[in-house]
């Protein structure tokens, strides 16, 4: 159905902007009339796309980070469990929220709510900000007629995935900063203090031990040739970003971090964890099996784990179970597909899901802490061995002097 682009006057002064859904422009004009506005100008989205992209091109400027989601799907939900309207719940949240990008969303929902559209569509139409899996709980809530008890579903599960990632963030900064430190310690040395003090010796005619010799041929490849490594990273980070890109090669370099030997098990917990965590909470509100295995495969970012979900979203539509499909392959371990069985037999299946995201999510957060505790100590002793080894190589030669000099 075409969309039309409109401007009308809500009052003698105040001029509000939309989006309506009509099949001609007649109809649009005849819904904006409806909602009780003066149109001032309508116009096909297809025929002025380039002028509407221009037009929002700087108020759509900017990202929505997962918080803000949350929180705009938190204040929906209270206000609606307050007995506010839709669209008054929506015009209110649009006034309050700060983000540029997601006001004008909200905004543009609103308009197309009030166009005689449900919340889900209006959602669908921004893809960018609201996945599938917001708009299939959202859809969900609405047909069962518990759109506020979604609501806060949804936003205990945005919460959740902004709390993990704050713990990573806060976990990674401190080794982030002290790694950091330390490489500009290691070059400083190497380019500023090692050539000064090494030639004094070679004015002197002092001859140099091999490990400074070593050193020094370092040092002035990293001085007289900086730029052939900084070429050499930016080819790899764009040769991985390349290989990343091919379904061939993401699934080569997903298998590759999965054999890793801590961070592969951790990775393969943390996506098991928002798997189960996600197909859980879709079944929960009343979404169907194969809807929630589709959307929870989508939010999947590991292609291996991703091709298991679509082996087992078909055999579970040629109607086998869930647990058996999933046991068939090698992703998920023997803990996850027991649980689902038990999940079945009982007709608990999204409880037995919840559990499943629980104790990963546990074993996650115990990993987090181990490898932050063992993290800065290691990179402590690293960095003591590099500059140990720089400083050593700097004083071999006074060594020498004095052993000559006795």
């Amino acid at each position: 159905m075409p969309r039309f682009f409109y401007k009308a006057k809500k009052g003698p002064q105040e001029i509000v902007e939309g989006r309506i859904d009509a099949e001609t422009k007649a109809q649009a004009l005849s819904k904006i009339t409806g909602l009780g506005l003066f149109p001032v100008n309508i116009e096909e989205e297809g025929e002025t796309a380039a002028g509407i992209r221009s037009s929002l091109s700087f108020t759509f400027s900017g990202r929505v980070k997962t918080a803000d989601l949350a929180l705009f799907t938190r204040q929906l939900a209270d206000l609606l469990e307050g007995g506010v309207t839709i669209i008054d719940a929506l015009s209110v949240l649009a006034r309050q929220t700060e983000n540029k990008k997601l006001k004008n969303t909200i905004e543009d929902i609103s308009s197309y709510v009030k166009a005689g559209n449900n919340l889900a569509a209006a959602l669908a139409q921004h893809p960018s900000i609201f996945p599938h899996l917001y708009v299939s709980m959202v859809r969900s809530g609405e047909v069962s007629g518990a759109l506020e008890v979604v609501l806060n579903r949804l936003s205990g599960f945005l919460e959740e995935q902004e709390e993990f990632k704050t713990k990573v963030q806060a976990a990674l900064a401190y080794p982030i900063l002290m790694a950091c430190v330390g490489v500009a310690t290691i070059i400083v040395l190497l380019t500023f203090v090692m050539p000064r003090v090494v030639g004094i010796f070679q004015d002197l005619g002092q001859g140099l031990p091999f490990i400074t010799q070593v050193l020094l041929a370092i040092s002035d490849f990293i001085r007289f040739y900086w730029y052939l490594l900084i070429a050499g990273f930016l080819f790899i980070f764009f040769a991985v970003r390349q290989l990343y890109r091919t379904p061939e090669g993401k699934a080569f370099l997903d298998r590759a971090k999965l054999r890793l030997p801590v961070l592969g098990d951790f990775l393969r917990k943390v996506d098991i964890a928002r798997f189960a965590r996600t197909l859980g909470t879709l079944l929960a509100n009343g979404v169907t099996i194969l809807e929630s295995l589709e959307v929870s495969r989508d939010i999947m970012s590991n292609a291996p784990a991703k091709k298991e979900i679509t082996e087992a979203f078909n055999s579970v539509r040629e109607g086998s179970t869930l647990a058996k499909a999933f046991s068939e392959g090698e992703y998920f371990p023997l803990f996850v597909t027991n649980m689902i069985a038990v999940g079945e037999e009982s007709g608990q299946l999204e409880k037995a899901l919840m559990k499943i995201a629980d104790s990963y999510e546990r074993q996650t957060d115990k990993t987090i802490k181990i490898i932050s505790s063992l993290i800065e100590p290691a990179m402590i002793l690293v960095m003591g061995l590099i500059v140990g080894f720089i400083v050593i190589s700097i004083l071999l030669p006074i060594f020498q002097i004095s052993l000559i000099a006795r």
